[in-house]
Order: structure tokens, then sequence, then C-alpha cells
């Protein structure tokens, strides 16, 4: 199953959050073509999801918080994605 996803979306990148990635939002290259795999709070997204991820990365917040409702995670995300793709456009 996790091939036929592959297959079908070979060409994007996959990526995953994850409060366990080690790569932070800002220091992905989302100037490909991306597909943005987002969980939600309480349980994450699922194995098969994070099977199909070419990489994981998580969103830098202070330690008082550990995870942000999944609307905010989105948000944050397509800022990100959109912070790169105009700067890129605009060299």
């Amino acid at each position: 199953m996790v091939n036929d996803f592959k297959q079908k979306y070979n060409n994007f990148q996959v990526i995953a959050t994850s409060l366990k990635a080690q790569t932070l939002v800002q220091k992905c290259d989302f100037s490909k073509p991306t597909l943005l795999l987002i969980g939600n709070e309480a349980k994450g997204l699922s194995k098969f999801l994070l099977d199909t991820a070419d990489e994981f990365v998580k969103i830098n917040m202070n330690n008082m918080i550990d995870s942000l409702n999944v609307a905010c995670a989105t948000t944050a995300c397509l800022y990100e994605i959109s912070r790169q793709r105009l700067e890129k456009n605009t060299h």
C-alpha cells in the first residue's frame, strides 16, 4: 500500500510533522512540489502516513508548549512554505 502511494505521488516530496523530528520546518526545502502531512494533537499521524514520509519536521516552540492544534500547526507550516517560495521567486 505504501508503494502504491509513493508511485502515485512520485513527483512530490512527502513531508510529515512530528514532535520527534530533528529537522525544524524552517530548515526543510519546500521549493519542490510537496505533500504536507500534519496529524492532530492527540494522535498525530497514522503509521501508514508516517511510513510514506520522506522527511520529518517539527515546528520550533518554547519549552512551555509541546504541541499545537492541527489548524495552528498547518498555518505555521504553510507560512514557512510560502515564505520560502516567495523568497526564491524574488531572487
